[in-house]
């Protein structure tokens, strides 16, 4: 059973490469092995489609409990120009919110400890600027109304799971359109 799920996870993650016009290999060294994903992004200047491309450095709050969700979005968003921090729950993300200086949250809905719909909730409740940061919803649910749905909880935008470059490039040249 644990080889299956090893399988199904290793097809999951080949095709969210494949998506991204990557590569997923799994290297063998001296009794360890090692996955290597591979996604190639133009930088910061480079073809409009670059997630963020020729918007500038947008410093950006990764709420997002799954690592390779983590890694894969990281990668993009660096690979732009853009630095990112990374939390793994709603809670750690309205703390990065109250301590940090965010252009746009990238926030995953379904987290622990507490979700993203909660996070957003407390997030717009903080005094100051921070309080109107552009949060832009992740979530594999892309079914009719969830887009209203999200942003009727003051939610800035929506991406759904797994995330494309050209809609990611979208959604960064709103929220720094509203931040401008």
């Amino acid at each position: 059973e644990a080889d299956a799920a090893a399988d199904g996870g290793k097809a999951r993650l080949e095709r969210l490469a494949a998506q991204m016009g990557g590569t997923i290999a799994v290297e063998h060294e001296r009794g360890r092995e090692r996955l290597v994903v591979t996604v190639t992004a133009p930088r910061a200047g480079g073809e409009a489609d670059a997630p963020g491309a020729g918007i500038g450095p947008l410093a950006v709050l990764l709420a997002e409990d799954n690592a390779t969700n983590q890694m894969v979005i990281a990668a993009m968003l660096k690979r732009a120009g853009h630095r990112v921090t990374i939390v793994a729950n709603g809670r750690e993300a309205v703390e990065a919110v109250r301590d940090g200086n965010f252009d746009v949250i990238l926030m995953d809905v379904e987290m622990p400890v507490m979700d993203g719909r909660e996070a957003v909730r407390a997030i717009r409740e903080l005094d100051g600027p921070a309080a109107d940061v552009p949060v832009v919803a992740l979530t594999a649910h892309a079914m009719e109304g969830d887009r209203e749905r999200y942003l009727d909880l003051g939610m800035s935008d929506y991406l759904a799971k797994p995330i494309e470059p050209k809609a990611l490039a979208a959604v960064l040249a709103r929220a720094s359109a509203t931040q401008g």
